[in-house]
């Protein structure tokens, strides 16, 4: 009965992004049909997207980053193919209200949260 009355912490239309150096790698595809998983387990209804470049490319990366920003998702995670060119990007995202987690990758000076994949 409880249950009933809780409100989930999640909005109806939330929509988060996974931004990888190559998308077009399995081990890409499977943590975005992970992260859709994940939503339905909870019993969310949010919308997660994948972008980056098809084949290796930092450069690209930073691109499909800055644009998930400018569409005001309400989070990004990303694994970082260069952190040079990353710091400022996500240092905006952060500033601009973005939630930001870097995936297996953690650097002094970077304001985002991490997750780091064991094995």
């Amino acid at each position: 009965m409880l249950a009933g009355c809780a409100q989930s912490y999640h909005e109806k239309e939330e929509r988060y992004v996974l931004i990888a150096a190559n998308i077009n790698l399995p081990y890409w595809q499977e943590a975005a049909a992970g992260l859709r998983d994940v939503a339905k387990e909870m019993g969310v209804e949010v919308k997660v997207e994948i972008d980056g470049p098809a084949s290796y490319s930092p450069k690209e990366e930073v691109d499909a980053f800055q644009k998930a920003v400018s569409s005001r998702p309400a989070g990004i995670m990303v694994s970082v193919a260069s952190p040079e060119m990353f710091q400022a990007p996500i240092a905006a995202a952060i500033a601009s209200g973005i939630p930001v987690i870097c995936l297996d990758f953690r650097r002094a000076g970077f304001q985002a949260r991490y997750v780091h994949r064991h094995g």
